[in-house]
């Protein structure tokens, strides 16, 4: 049974318990005028042109820029004030509210001998954010371990998602969503308002100074950004691009991986971290898109190359998936930390043809750290090395990090054997690939039901 304790300030709790009185005397209101038949959908898009006609005069209050589209929206409400019978026959009179202090508008049913005052009425609510202090007990992950270079290496290879602190949650949960925008409408120090930024740029959502809001793509629906930050609202959890430790390779040093990579024309090549795609496009270039397999684990990256015209069916981890010797070339920059880059380097050998060619990007720790698993890599390196290149600190600034790196050169056996290309060893891992990537935009919500329940509760 889920336990976790959930958190709402008192002012949220209030203006829920306002909407629903507002929805359940409206519905009360609409059943008198009409004691037969549905009320369900006249009430629903009552309460909905409530809400955004208050939205739409508060911007206008506040002077701020108004879209073309939220124009064409006031032009369209306003068509139902002046002729209210389009919205349905019960309704014989709509007034709307200027001032955005009061009501939204005040409308007069068929049989009524008064205007009602109907309030902006918002029944999509998001559930409130998890009391991360009051939850009763913390799951605790298996440990993992697998063997690279005959070394067991203990701990996770799969990213750990960065925890977001209580007041990004609670500044989340009160922002504001109008289709695909979404505006952070509270106060708040600059510090706070660059972090819940971050959270909605990491969502998909990019500022645009003119809307003044976070806009996600075009074709993102308002239920799917809603459902994306519901995510992160839940878990007060969010994968973030440094916590899969992507980097984008820059050009400088792919077109040098390129070069050592001695590629030709139909070349079978993989990227088994190919993140945006800056080295399997270039690779691409001369062997043809068709020739180059990726894998990806972030879900952002893997939508990017699918969009440029890679076949890469979901987010997987590289080091799950089963190597076969049928490459010519390996080309990667895998995520470093804990011996990461030497178990990917490692399996993606593997793949190799016997005599293929792997050229990666690496860290610099192996070269001298004092352990096992790094003494087992050097003399690896030394029996499969074609070259061994530094790349300078500052290379990889434009990424976001400014460590120096190593770029290997090797080469597979050539008197590999088939039964050298053993599949990997088996990994109990704490969770799948699908599981620990945050997307964007992902799934569908529950349906807004208040409505319903209230007339199905009461009618």
């Amino acid at each position: 049974m889920n336990k976790t304790i959930w958190s709402m300030d008192a002012e949220a709790l209030f203006d829920r318990i306002c909407a629903v009185d507002a929805a359940w005397s409206l519905l009360r209101v609409l059943r008198l005028a009409q004691p037969e038949g549905d009320v369900l959908a006249l009430a629903e898009k009552l309460g909905t042109i409530a809400h955004q006609w208050a939205h739409l005069r508060q911007l206008q209050f506040d002077g701020q820029h108004i879209s073309p589209a939220q124009v064409k929206l006031i032009e369209q409400i306003e068509g139902y004030a002046a002729k209210p019978t389009t919205l349905s026959d019960l309704v014989v009179k709509l007034v709307l509210q200027p001032d955005p202090r009061g009501s939204a508008m005040s409308v007069r049913f068929k049989g009524g001998d008064y205007d009602r005052e109907m309030p902006s009425l918002d029944l999509s609510w998001r559930v409130a954010s998890p009391m991360r202090a009051a939850l009763p007990e913390k799951a605790t992950a298996k440990k993992t371990s697998r063997t690279v270079l005959g070394i067991k290496v203990t701990g996770s290879m799969l990213p750990k998602p960065t925890k977001l602190q209580q007041e990004v949650l609670d500044a989340l949960a009160g922002a504001q969503i109008e289709g695909r925008e979404v505006k952070l409408i509270k106060r708040m120090k600059p510090a706070l308002y660059q972090k819940v930024s971050d959270v909605l740029v990491e969502l998909g959502g990019l500022w645009y100074t003119a809307q003044q809001a976070h806009v996600f793509p075009d074709g993102v629906e308002e239920h799917q950004v809603r459902q994306s930050i519901d995510d992160v609202l839940a878990t007060g959890e969010i994968y973030t691009a440094q916590d899969f430790e992507f980097f984008a390779t820059q050009r400088p040093e792919v077109n040098r991986m390129v070069m050592l990579a001695d590629l030709r024309p139909g070349m079978k090549v993989l990227e088994p971290s190919a993140g945006t795609g800056a080295i399997a496009l270039a690779a691409a270039e001369v062997v043809g898109k068709s020739n180059v397999t990726c894998f990806e684990l972030m879900q952002r990256n893997v939508e990017t190359l699918q969009a440029v015209g890679f076949a890469v069916d979901g987010p997987r981890d590289f080091l799950e998936v089963p190597a076969q010797a049928t490459f010519d070339v390996v080309l990667a920059n895998p995520p470093f930390s804990g011996s990461k880059d030497v178990a990917h380097i490692e399996h993606a050998m593997r793949f190799l043809k016997p005599g293929g060619r792997l050229v990666a990007i690496c860290s610099t720790s192996w070269t001298h750290a004092n352990s096992a698993i790094a003494r087992a890599f050097q003399n690896w390196v030394d029996d499969h090395s074609i070259a061994v290149e530094d790349i300078e600190a500052g290379a990889f600034r434009a990424s976001g990090t400014d460590v120096a790196t190593k770029l290997l050169v090797l080469q597979a056996p050539r008197a590999v054997a088939a039964a050298k290309t053993e599949e990997p060893t088996e990994v109990a891992y704490a969770s799948t690939a699908l599981e620990v990537d945050t997307p964007r935009i992902t799934g569908k919500p529950a349906p807004d039901t208040v409505m319903e329940d209230l007339a199905n509760a009461f009618f």
